[in-house]
């Protein structure tokens, strides 16, 4: 979705920027051409585009941050809209309760910790798409 082609048959390309949380026009970053001719420029551009920023990478952002991006940015919509509700839904809670620790220190002992007496083993699925999405380029990361 950060590259699109345009009805005049040329490319436009948008970046991610962790400072404001929205997506920037990659023109607006680098300056320059608000469009590119072929697919393989405009990708160029983004890219260019996530190193002038100097991306906050998601071990920097922290677990409710992401959990909020995660949840309302079409680049990480599930194919059917009940997938992306039961995942929002299945972490949640677990966004409340961690939600001002950076993604990054997320491990062993808070999984463990989340899962303690058994009630939440139903959030793993949820929690293992959000934390690979977290480790995607998609992400940042």
């Amino acid at each position: 979705m950060s590259v699109v082609k345009l009805p005049s048959g040329r490319w436009r390309a948008q970046v991610y920027d962790p400072a404001t949380g929205k997506n920037l026009s990659v023109s607006g970053v680098l300056g320059g051409p608000g469009t590119f001719a072929t697919k393989t420029e405009a990708k160029r551009a983004r890219e260019q585009a996530r190193e002038r920023l100097g991306a906050i990478r998601a071990r920097d952002v922290t677990a409710r941050d992401f959990w909020e991006r995660w949840t309302t940015d079409p680049l990480f919509a599930r194919p059917k809209e009940s997938s992306d509700i039961r995942c929002s839904e299945l972490t949640k809670s677990f966004a409340e309760r961690y939600g001002d620790i950076p993604i990054r220190h997320v491990g062993d002992e808070i999984v463990a910790d989340w899962l303690a007496g058994g009630g939440r083993a139903g959030s793993v699925r949820g929690l293992c798409s959000m934390f690979n999405d977290a480790a995607s380029v998609k992400a940042g990361s």
